[in-house]
Parts: C-alpha cells; sequence; structure tokens
C-alpha cells in the first residue's frame, strides 16, 4: 500500500468549499496567516467543478452520497463513541491523454460504469450519473475495489505551470518562517479549464499538474483501510485498474472531532480543566423518536413500497428509490374532493 498510496507528509488539514474560486482563495489565505507561525511549509490544492459535475476524465461523480439530507451522514461519517470522523486524503495525479487512448470498453471497465451512457440516478437529488455496467464487467474496476462506509468528496485540479510559486511567509519578527506553495490557478484559467474537451486537456495541458483531490470521511477508520487494501489488490492479487492512468501523489489519515471534543480541548488549554487519558467526552442523548412504516405507491419510482417516516417529523423516505416527501404535501395531495350537499 505504500507503493501506491506514498504518505502525503501533513499535521493539519483544512478544506473551504465555496461557490465562488475566489472566496476559497481569501479563506485560504487567512488560515494560513493564523498558522504560519506554528508550521513549516503549507501547501493549496485549488479544486473546481469541471464539466457540471465530472472527474477530469470525464466519468460523472457516482458516489452516491446523500445531498438531498444529509441524513446518512451522521451514520456514514461520526464516530459513535468519540463524535468525531476519521478522515482520509488522497492527491491523484491523471495521466489525461494516456486515459483518452484508452478504448471506450478499457474506459467503462476501469471505473465499473458505462462511460458513454449517461442516465437520472434513481431517488434523492435524481442527478446524472454514469450508470454501473451490467455485463462485461471486470471485478477489478474501480467501484468493485472502493466500497465501504464513507462519505466522499473529490473536486478536480489543474495547476498553472508557468505561475507556480512558492512565497515566503514571515513570522512576528520578520524572519522568513513558513513556505506556503501556492498554484496560481486564476480564474479565468481555471473556467477556461472546466469547459475543455477531454482531447484538449490531452494536448493543451499535457506538461500540466492535474487529476482529483479525494476526500473521505468514515466512523471507523476500517472503512477506509480496506478500501485502500482491495485498491491495491491485497486479497485478490490485482489492483484497481483505476491506476492504469492515474498515480496517488500521497494520503493521509486524519482526525476530525467534534464540536464537543473542541471544547474540551479549549477549556484544558485555558487551564480550566485538567484533561486526563481516562476522560471521556460526554455527549448529550438526542431522544429516540418512533418509526413508523406505511406501504403505498411511491410517485417517484412508481413501486408499491414501505415508506418510513419518524413521529412527528416532517419528511418520509420511499424505501426502495430512497426519495424524500414532504408528509404535509403528500397528505395534501390525497385529500378528498368536498362532496355536494342537498
Amino acid at each position: 500500500k505504500a507503493v501506491l498510496f506514498p504518505e502525503l507528509k501533513a499535521d493539519l488539514l483544512a478544506m473551504f468549499k465555496c461557490r465562488k474560486l475566489d472566496e476559497g482563495f481569501t479563506l485560504a489565505e487567512k488560515a494560513a496567516e493564523l498558522l504560519h507561525q506554528i508550521s513549516i511549509h503549507q501547501r493549496v490544492v485549488v479544486g473546481f467543478t469541471y464539466g457540471g459535475g465530472k472527474d477530469l476524465t470525464g466519468f460523472i461523480d457516482g458516489t452516491n452520497n446523500y445531498d438531498e439530507t444529509l441524513r446518512s451522514v451522521a451514520t456514514l461519517c461520526v464516530n459513535q463513541d468519540t463524535q468525531g470522523s476519521n478522515v482520509f486524503v488522497g492527491i491523484f495525479h491523471h495521466n489525461i491523454k494516456g486515459f483518452a487512448s484508452m478504448s471506450g470498453r478499457s474506459k467503462s471497465r476501469a471505473i465499473g460504469r458505462d462511460y458513454h451512457t449517461q442516465t437520472k440516478a434513481k431517488g434523492r437529488d435524481g442527478r446524472i450519473e454514469n450508470p454501473r455496467l451490467r455485463s462485461d464487467v471486470s471485478l477489478h474496476g474501480h467501484v468493485f475495489k472502493a466500497w465501504g462506509e464513507m462519505f466522499r468528496q473529490s473536486y478536480p485540479f489543474c495547476e498553472e505551470i508557468e505561475q507556480e510559486e512558492e512565497v515566503p511567509k514571515k513570522d512576528m519578527a520578520g524572519a522568513s518562517s513558513t513556505l506556503l506553495h501556492v498554484p496560481k490557478s486564476s480564474s479565468s484559467f481555471l473556467e477556461r479549464v472546466s469547459t475543455m474537451k477531454l482531447e484538449d486537456i490531452a494536448t493543451t495541458l499535457d506538461r500540466n499538474k492535474k487529476g482529483l483531490f479525494f476526500i473521505a470521511c468514515s466512523h471507523d477508520l476500517k472503512e477506509i483501510d480496506d478500501a485502500l487494501e482491495r485498491m491495491c489488490g491485497k486479497w485478490d492479487q490485482a489492483r484497481d485498474l483505476l491506476f492504469q492512468f492515474t498515480t496517488c501523489e500521497g494520503g493521509a489519515y486524519f482526525y476530525a472531532p467534534s464540536l464537543a471534543e473542541l471544547e474540551h480541548i479549549s477549556k484544558a488549554s485555558q487551564g480550566s480543566l485538567q484533561p486526563k487519558i481516562s476522560d471521556r467526552v460526554t455527549i448529550p442523548q438526542l431522544p429516540k423518536l418512533k418509526l413508523n412504516i406505511d406501504f403505498k405507491m411511491c410517485s417517484n419510482c412508481e413501486q408499491k413500497e414501505g415508506f418510513t417516516w419518524y413521529e412527528g417529523g416532517r419528511l418520509e423516505e420511499c424505501s426502495a428509490c430512497e426519495h424524500i416527501f414532504e408528509i404535509a404535501d403528500r397528505k395534501q395531495q390525497k385529500q378528498p374532493a368536498p362532496q355536494e350537499t342537498g
């Protein structure tokens, strides 16, 4: 695993997700200023949206994260003992020229999804995706290697060669203490890349560093670790076909503490609390809600399925397509027409 996923030497991760690229730059610069007295080297990876939500290879995101309500994130990400989350970060460099030269069949088998087909996903937000292959499947494809209980976020990146630089930061005494690695990927450059075709990226940006910045959060570190081990071929002696056209620059594990844990640490640093190894953060328990199930026709998947909803809640979910409905709206639609009286 150390060969395919070399160590990314980092102690702290900060992620800024913004609608505008300039806002992300501003937040990153502010964070760098706050941390420059305690850090030796800082690096900024600028992600952007390509092709409306695709990887630079042209594949549409297929993680099926529950973006509509994010209700499942707590189960996937939060450790029930600590209330924090285990995080893996990987920076992957794509060989777009090599990928472009692959046949359509090889592209599809490498990921496990039909590269040339786009369909509307069932349930939730109905996003467009490349559907999973149902025939001519390779069990070494990415979807058969990287599964696990985790919440994923990934962003394409592409750096401008001629403007990449390392900017020395100054400490309070004026001495150079921190090196901030800033790839100067301007907004205009990334906007141009975001609409380029695969063939154009392969030819005009062949020398540029480009690929995918990947983050996964899980309640259990083993979920992430097992997925990486499968990608390396630990149990079937066959590595993920993804590595035909991508190389991991480095990967690292982090831990994202809960707000309760951060408050605990803050009190300890202020001297109002003496931390002990045996200390356990107490998280207030939410009241248990009664789960109800109704069977009816779903207007989204057009199947008669069970609908689950919590007592006093506003939402119900189809167990087949996982689409979320407003209970009030559905009940309002079912109200009978008023009867005429003589």
